[in-house]
This record gives C-alpha cells, sequence and structure tokens, in this order.
C-alpha cells in the first residue's frame, strides 16, 4: 500500500506566507502528498469576541463576520498559489491563538510534516510578538520546516 505524505501548511496571509507558499514545490514533493492548507483568525477564549473589546456600540456581529471573512481570504490566496503549482490542498479556518489552534490540530490530524513560514522578527519585536513558528517547532509531535526568506524581509523594511 502506498503511503502518501500528509503535508499541513500554515499561513497568515503575510507577504512572507504568501512566498513560502509559492517556494513549497521547489521544496517537497507535493504531488504525491495529502496538503492541509489552513489559516488562523484570532478569535478570544470561550468564543465571544465582545470580550476583547470595550464599548457596546461596536456591532460584535459584523466585526465576527469581517475576522471569518479575512481567514476565508488568506485561505483562497494559499489556495490560488498553491493550485498554480498543480496542488489541490484542503482548506481549513481556526479560531483563537495561532501557535496553540496549529499544535491542537496537528495532535487531531497527525501530519508527516508541518510547514510554517517566519516573519525573521528579532530582538524586541520578537519578544513583543512572538514567535508562532518557534513555538510550533518546539511543541511539535512531527517535524517541522520553517520557510524563511531573508531577501523578502529585507525588501520589505525598506517600504
Amino acid at each position: 500500500m502506498l503511503h502518501y505524505m500528509k503535508i499541513m501548511v500554515a499561513t497568515d496571509g503575510s507577504e512572507y506566507s504568501r512566498a513560502a507558499l509559492a517556494a513549497l514545490d521547489k521544496l517537497l514533493p507535493l504531488q504525491e502528498a495529502e496538503v492541509i492548507l489552513l489559516t488562523v483568525v484570532p478569535w478570544p477564549v470561550g468564543g465571544d469576541i465582545s470580550s476583547l473589546l470595550g464599548p457596546p456600540y461596536v456591532d460584535y456581529s459584523q466585526l465576527e463576520q469581517q475576522i471569518q471573512s479575512e481567514g476565508e481570504h488568506r485561505l483562497a490566496a494559499g489556495k490560488a498559489i498553491l493550485q498554480s503549482g498543480g496542488i489541490l490542498p484542503q482548506t481549513v479556518l481556526l479560531k483563537g491563538d495561532p501557535a496553540t489552534e496549529i499544535l491542537e490540530y496537528a495532535q487531531q490530524q497527525r501530519p508527516d510534516l508541518i510547514v510554517v513560514g517566519s516573519h525573521g522578527r528579532k530582538g524586541f519585536q520578537r519578544l513583543l510578538l512572538g514567535s508562532v513558528s518557534g513555538k510550533v517547532v518546539n511543541d511539535a509531535s512531527c517535524p517541522v520546516l520553517i520557510v524563511k526568506l531573508p531577501s523578502l524581509g529585507s525588501h520589505l523594511t525598506n517600504i
């Protein structure tokens, strides 16, 4: 029986993620793999987005729809990139803390490999914003490929 590799690819919709997705077909044999493309949108613990915001005049249902729409847009963009390379991924939209959700979903799906992009943050910026890729690589129960794109990072700092 032939075993296809199961690869879980996380995207945050950034230029880094899009560039990493475009480079994947050069890094991995994706035509012979089951590819799960996932994104995680921020969501408060307990699922009630109103706890994130103060004033009662905020339309929380509209905010939830915007967040959901952003996640769907990320997945559509990522799927288009993979499809241009001949890959038809399964797409998954998760809600919550990105590192936590990626790791929990990986426990359920048991991929052979997790692929995440890196923004290349250092120093205070990394301390302040954290590192999803760092948390995933430290806590995952399977290999993790971090796609780092230094040339893109130097380009973005000039914008």
